[in-house]
């Protein structure tokens, strides 16, 4: 159900990996996709599988909303 500022509920009590807490922490920094595969070693096609796993987990569609996520989940500093 929708928060009262007309966005979808965020979900806290989702379960994510270590990766991909990495992951997400990395894109809410704003690093792209092919920064966080060279920084975590990884191919770029496992970098996106993992994004796309994230959000869909987190319930959000773009990057802004994961970075909102991240924050509010305590991911990242605000």
């Amino acid at each position: 159900e929708p928060a009262g500022d007309g966005l979808p509920a965020l979900r806290y009590e989702v379960s994510l990996t270590e990766r991909e807490k990495q992951i997400a922490q990395l894109v809410a920094a704003g690093r792209i996709s092919k920064e966080i595969a060279s920084t975590l070693n990884l191919s770029l096609h496992t970098v996106e599988k993992h994004r796309e796993n994230i959000m869909q987990k987190v319930g959000v569609h773009e990057v802004a909303s994961l970075t909102r996520w991240c924050i509010q989940a305590g991911l990242v500093e605000g």
